[in-house]
């Protein structure tokens, strides 16, 4: 029999190697195993040489749990954590709340984008007013306006773009009419409120999601809270099983054969019998056996490469002995006395419908954290009082702010950064004058409540390269958001930096730059009216007796508000959100932030910045090209 050249490999190489040596590598995926348990059996590797399935095979949830206790809570291995990851389904949580609750530099999922879905019956989130009814009345008339005058340019601005924009030839109707629709959401979307309802999903670690749930925690905004609860929850409880209602139908349909007491027989020993012949079971292969619901055999035949289980096994199944078949699997042949067992719909509902929680040790000493409660307000205090006398410097839409500050300085400026609403440079030029005492009074603030397992404030991720201090629109924002290969210092949401509109948009500008997507359309006052009467009701309720009511007012603040962010990064991240945001295919709002980074490291950077393949915002592009 001639060798593949696979096994001529193989005994080729290995007819050579020394006693003990080892060549063959394998490599499987694994599923099925829940995360928690799954996290051991790879923290295992670090202590044991058994292999992941011997693992896998002697651990129960509660020797995890025991394990997890033991090494990642009194010992602080948190490595152990990366190890379990979780997939979540956060639906009908604000705006306000999803982008903090994305807000991690290690995270992975996806929401809903306001580019491609029509928002109008989303609904929106409702906070606790207490008695303050004149402010919850207030909020309700300024949402509704906000989503009406959305209806209103948003079908406004999609007729215009329809009388303006021929379809190509080859261009199907139906996909002329939803890309000009999802263009004129692009215009509309600035109108919505962070109240604004949205759905989610995402994927961390464990180890994630214990921060996650815990930064969640400490927020000032009630509904943050609640979705820090609600995650926890969802962690340490029952998850969800896709599989649940067809497991529950195989269920029954056992549970009613073994009640009818009639055999099961496979379709390979009908179509047999149809024939006048008896089937060989020797020469039945596994996948047959699953086909006959010969699922002794075929089981057997998946742990003995390919070999099916011996006969006395099979004769179990007759008259539905299933349970007898299984524990003769499980004891070499041998099988349980009749009765002793209960039926297999018990059994296979023991199995299949078991409540499975995805992470019930590590998420559920979670817990507000004292140290960045306690910390954001004092860097608030000191942020108050360090700059009352220094009023909001002017600020352009991308500023690359050059090094020339210690790295002393850019952490004590890093830190009251985050808990005001100056730009970067303003302050990092204040506090380069300050003497390196005071600098260091700042940065103790940053520092003093950590505790023992604490990792220290973002603020502290300070002496990247390069330093981008964006001044954009909230909607634009919430896309730049989703870079994580880079440091975000994120300022709070205000209505005090004023409001973008959308311009031109995405057609040409002509050559004054006067085109205005918004007045052509006729909804421009509609469009300015709806936001400046939003920020002043915001204010008015910030102003008023309810409870958290500064926070509330945020839910108020459409995305066309203004909002300033500092990415620090190094250049190849520059490189890619410049490429990747300035495309065609992307928001406009986001394309010129991408393309103002780019000539900022074209003036201080130009032998570096002629590497980067960006696309000219300042040039017509094609509306059609997603």
């Amino acid at each position: 029999m001639p060798y593949s050249v696979r096994e001529t490999m193989l005994m080729s190489s290995e007819s050579f190697l020394p006693p003990g040596a080892r060549t063959r590598t394998e490599v499987f995926a694994v599923h099925g195993a829940d995360p928690e348990i799954l996290a051991f059996a790879m923290a295992k590797y670090s202590r044991s040489s058994l292999s992941m399935r011997e693992s896998l095979s002697e651990i129960s949830s509660q020797r995890a749990g025991q394990f997890l206790n033991t090494f990642y809570f009194q010992y602080g291995h948190r490595s152990i954590a990366d190890l379990a990851h979780i997939a979540f389904a956060v639906e009908r949580l604000s705006l306000l709340a999803a982008m903090v609750l994305l807000d991690e530099t290690r995270w992975d999922g996806q929401e809903r984008s306001t580019r491609y879905q029509n928002f109008l019956e989303s609904g929106w989130f409702f906070p606790g007013f207490g008695e303050d009814s004149a402010s919850a009345e207030l909020y309700s008339k300024t949402i509704e306006n906000l989503f009406a005058t959305y209806q209103r340019v948003s079908a406004a601005v999609f007729d215009l773009l329809r009388s303006r924009v021929a379809r190509p030839e080859t261009l199907k109707p139906e996909v002329y009419e939803r890309t000009l629709r999802a263009r004129a959401f692009d215009v509309a979307r600035y109108l919505l409120p962070l109240a604004t309802n949205t759905s989610l999903g995402q994927i961390v670690s464990a180890r994630t999601l214990e921060t996650q749930v815990s930064r969640l925690l400490s927020h000032p905004a009630a509904e943050v809270r609640m979705l820090g609860e609600k995650l926890r929850e969802a962690a340490t409880g029952p998850a969800w099983n896709l599989n649940a209602k067809a497991a529950q139908a195989f269920i029954d349909k056992l549970a009613e054969a073994e009640e009818q007491g009639s055999g099961f027989r496979g379709q390979g020993s009908e179509d047999a019998a149809s024939k006048g012949q008896e089937s060989d079971p020797a020469e039945v292969s596994a996948g047959e056996a699953v086909k006959g619901h010969d699922f002794s055999r075929a089981v057997s035949a998946e742990k003995n490469d390919g070999a099916l289980a011996p006969a006395q096994k099979v004769d179990a199944l007759k008259g539905h002995e299933f349970t007898r078949a299984v524990n003769a699997e499980k004891n070499d042949g041998a099988l349980a006395p009749a009765g002793s067992f209960s039926s297999l719909a018990a059994e296979a509902a023991a199995l299949f419908t078991r409540e499975v929680r995805t992470a019930p040790t590590l998420v559920k000493y979670a817990q507000p954290n004292p140290y960045l409660i306690e910390t954001q307000a004092e860097l608030a205090q000191a942020a108050t009082e360090i700059l009352k006398n220094h009023p909001i410097a002017a600020a352009p839409l991308v500023d690359l702010v050059e090094r020339t500050e210690s790295l002393e300085v850019e952490l004590a400026a890093t830190l009251l950064y985050s808990a005001s609403h100056h730009p970067y440079r303003q302050i990092r030029d204040l506090v380069s004058s300050f003497p390196s005492a005071r600098v260091d009074e700042i940065i103790e603030l940053g520092l003093k409540h950590r505790g023992r397992h604490d990792e220290a404030l973002r603020a502290f991720h300070s002496g990247a390269a390069l330093r981008f201090d964006l001044f954009m629109d909230i909607g634009g924002f919430r896309d730049m958001h989703r870079h994580r290969r880079c440091t975000q210092i994120i300022q709070g949401f205000t209505a005090q930096h004023g409001y973008e509109t959308p311009g031109a948009a995405d057609l040409p500008a002509g050559p004054q730059n006067d085109f205005d997507i918004l007045a052509a359309a006729g909804v421009l006052d509609d469009y300015r009216s709806a936001i400046e009467s939003a920020h002043l009701a915001a204010a008015r309720i910030a102003a008023g007796p309810a409870p958290e009511a500064s926070q509330s007012a945020q839910y108020l603040l459409p995305l066309a508000t203004r909002i300033r962010a500092l990415f620090k990064m190094d250049f190849a991240e520059a490189q890619y959100i410049t490429e990747l945001r300035s495309a065609p295919a992307g928001h406009f709002s986001y394309r010129r932030v991408a393309w103002e980074m780019f000539l900022a490291l074209q003036r201080q950077h130009p032998s570096l910045a002629k590497h980067i393949r960006v696309t000219d915002f300042t040039q017509p592009i094609d509306l059609f090209q997603r």
